[in-house]
């Protein structure tokens, strides 16, 4: 083999060899910038869920935030209504001994007027007792006198 074939064949050979190195290397460079862009979506996607994330845990801290203060509202609330209702209790506790007191006060008297009242009916009973048989004695009377003189009229040519 001459010295021309020689080079031909390493002409050949560096001719092929670089195209194997270039398909090589484009092959190399396509698949970094495969890599790349699948490295840049990747980043995307890690933005938009780090903005989903924040986006949430935002709207998870205000709503805690307005249920932290619901609860400390209520909670005052409920301690108001407390209040409000021993309030209440202390009243009707107060109202019961006053209805109480009266009622005692009201039977008391009740029976001081029932005696009062029995007390002037009787003396009044009396009174017009005393009055009417005043007067029946003084019909009686004067009917016993009448009968006296009739008898004493009756008596009196007799004794004469």
């Amino acid at each position: 083999m001459s010295i021309a074939q020689n080079l031909v064949w390493l002409l050949i050979g560096v001719v092929l060899g670089g195209a194997v190195a270039a398909a090589w290397w484009r092959s190399q460079v396509a698949a970094v910038r495969a890599r790349a862009d699948r490295v840049t979506e990747l980043e995307r996607l890690v933005r938009d869920r780090d903005a989903r994330v924040d986006a949430l845990t935002t709207e998870r801290d205000i709503r805690m935030t307005a249920m932290a203060l619901e609860l400390s509202n209520e909670r005052i609330a409920g301690a108001a209504l407390r209040e409000r209702l021993d309030r209440e209790r202390e009243s009707a506790a107060e109202k019961l001994a006053l209805l109480d007191t009266a009622e005692h006060k009201l039977a008391d008297t009740f029976k001081a007027l029932s005696a009062a009242a029995l007390k002037t009916s009787t003396e009044s009973f009396l009174q017009v007792a005393r009055a009417t048989l005043g007067q029946q004695q003084e019909v009686a009377k004067s009917e016993v006198d009448a009968k006296a003189r009739e008898i004493d009229a009756l008596v009196k040519p007799l004794k004469e």
